[in-house]
């Protein structure tokens, strides 16, 4: 019941008053906690310059959060306050998260609608150890490190044991709710940590039987590979706890190229995947021999970025090379134009050109000279007759006619001299070598049921893709370094390292196969050339899968 200050007593006075001030900090400290995520990092300010504002719209923004600043509120609000509209958003946005799709609509309907948002910077404990379990954990964004507390008699002292490290898209919390247990580890977040979270009432009724079929799962699975036989029954309980199952479809990406953690190591429960090599080969063409070197250092990989980015503009400025070579074209007939036209004129200067001595006679004869200021042709004292001056203006032309004939072979002359040179260059780059750059994917070796991998063997330049569709278990590599009883997963690592082959037989086998394919492509062609019977039929005829299968037409893939 509310009384006026005058009624209130002093001591209610100043009660009142210390409230006010206590919800007032308590409202403070709470937006300061979530700063983070107030801020609107997606918009960025325009300028007047046209070009950078392209530049800000075109630039890879980084995945700094999955939901926006509405659906973060909307997840802050009380169950009791959030309305129809909400939750249809909610459930259109949030539920289709990754670490959503493996339950059924119906639960992730139910899901999102108890569904909290937490956002916890670092260095913030989590859960504790001993404490009773209050919720479950959705980790959105961020990282968090588990560690157990243990008593050393040696000092005397509790002390704190790393026992793995959870990413983003893991789940924790969900073994003490199902067994009604204390939290039997600490998480602690190591950055900005973005949860999403579930109250324990409400674990109960929308998520436990879920939950504990998928723990189920997971206990099984870790039963079914002998490399846990050695494991006690609390090693295997913490395994199921920090481990996580993930499925992948089929030809998806396992692990590398960005994708997958390198701190887990995956035991394949069901299906197969198998390990892509990338091979970065430098051909040198040297007198018609190709010969190939492998391409393993940082110089060499900017090289082959610098050739495909180069590629990449060359697509867009195809129009321009097309008007280069037009206008090569154009200068092409207009060089065969003028060699047709010089030969012509040799043509006629063979027949109808006079000798060197009845041309200087017959200059001699009509000489003609100007008189300055005169227009008229004036006739030398040696010559006679009223024709003559006639005659003069045909000597003038064929003159001129000789003088342009002249200038036309020599134009031909150069042309000539060029096509020569031309010529001697293309003979002396047979002996320049060409250098080029291409990138080939060899498939190395398949992984089935039963199998691990990334327990430590080389993975540079590979990745894992998913043959059919794939079922994993994760487990942190750290649990399984600490929990190497009778040193098996070295044993494992040893025998992956000694079956997988490295790059360098992977390339020298490489180099064979290239060789190979070439001999068998020139034995068929020369067998086929040597038939009497001809037919119409042509590569082109045949399956494009069996032209890929049988390495026919692979020159498309190599960039």
């Amino acid at each position: 019941m509310d009384f006026s200050p005058e009624e209130l007593t002093p001591e209610q006075r100043i009660a009142r008053h210390n409230s006010v001030i206590y919800r007032f900090r308590a409202v403070v400290r709470f937006v300061m906690a979530n700063v983070k995520w107030l801020e609107d990092e997606g918009e960025q300010e325009m300028t007047t310059n046209v070009i950078k504002n392209i530049r800000l719209l075109l630039r890879k923004k980084p995945i700094v959060s999955l939901l926006t600043i509405k659906e973060k509120a909307m997840l802050n609000k009380k169950l009791s306050d959030r309305t129809d509209e909400d939750k249809a958003h909610l459930y259109r946005t949030v539920a289709s998260l990754k670490l959503f799709r493996k339950y059924t609509s119906e639960v992730r309907k139910r899901l999102v609608a108890v569904t909290f948002f937490i956002y916890y910077g670092p260095g913030r404990t989590i859960v504790k150890e001993g404490h009773p379990a209050e919720g479950l954990y959705f980790l959105l964004t961020g990282e968090c490190k588990i560690t157990t507390n243990y008593f050393n008699p040696g000092v005397k002292q509790w002390l704190s044991e790393e026992k793995g490290v959870l990413y983003a898209g893991s789940l924790f919390g969900e073994y003490c709710l199902l067994n009604d247990v204390p939290r039997v580890v600490t998480i602690t977040t190591v950055t900005d940590c973005e949860f999403l979270m579930i109250k324990k009432e409400n674990f109960d009724s929308v998520l436990k039987d879920t939950i504990m079929k998928k723990w189920k799962e997971i206990r099984m699975n870790i039963e079914s590979f002998r490399y846990f036989d050695i494991w006690d029954s609390t090693v295997k309980t913490e395994c199921s706890i920090v481990s996580n199952m993930n499925s992948f479809e089929q030809d998806e990406t396992v692990l590398g190229d960005g994708v997958g953690s390198n701190k887990f190591v995956y035991f394949v429960t069901s299906g197969s995947c198998y390990i892509l090599e990338q091979l970065n080969v430098k051909i040198i063409v040297k007198q018609g021999v190709e010969r190939y070197e492998l391409m393993t250092s940082p110089e060499d990989f900017a090289k082959i970025s610098e050739r495909q980015s180069t590629n990449y503009c060359r697509k867009y400025h195809h129009g321009m090379t097309e008007s280069i070579s037009g206008t090569s074209k154009a200068s092409t007939r207009t060089s065969t134009r003028a060699s047709t036209r010089a030969s012509k004129i040799s043509r006629i200067s063979k027949a109808s050109r006079p000798s060197k001595w009845d041309i200087s006679r017959k200059e001699s004869e009509r000489v003609t000279t100007f008189a300055p200021g005169d227009d008229k042709c004036v006739r030398s004292p040696t010559s006679s007759g009223g024709g003559e001056s006639t005659k003069t203006t045909k000597t003038q032309k064929i003159r001129m006619q000789f003088e342009s004939d002249d200038k036309e072979i020599e134009l031909f002359t150069e042309l000539l001299s060029v096509e020569t040179r031309d010529e001697e260059i293309k003979g002396l780059s047979f002996y320049t070598p060409k250098i080029s750059y291409r990138t080939h994917f060899v498939k190395i070796c398949e992984f089935t049921t039963g199998s691990c991998f990334n327990i430590g063997e080389h993975l540079t330049g590979r990745r894992i893709i998913a043959l059919t569709p794939l079922t994993c278990l994760l487990v942190p590599k750290v649990f399984v370094d600490r929990n190497n009883v009778g040193h098996i997963f070295d044993g494992m690592k040893l025998f992956l390292e000694r079956r997988i082959p490295s790059t360098e037989d992977v390339f020298k086998r490489f180099k064979e196969e290239s060789k190979f394919k070439k001999y068998r492509k020139r034995l068929v062609n020369e067998q086929l050339n040597l038939k009497m019977v001809r037919t119409n039929n042509s590569l082109n005829n045949v399956p494009y899968s069996i032209r890929l299968k049988e390495g026919l037409d692979t020159d498309y893939f190599n960039f």
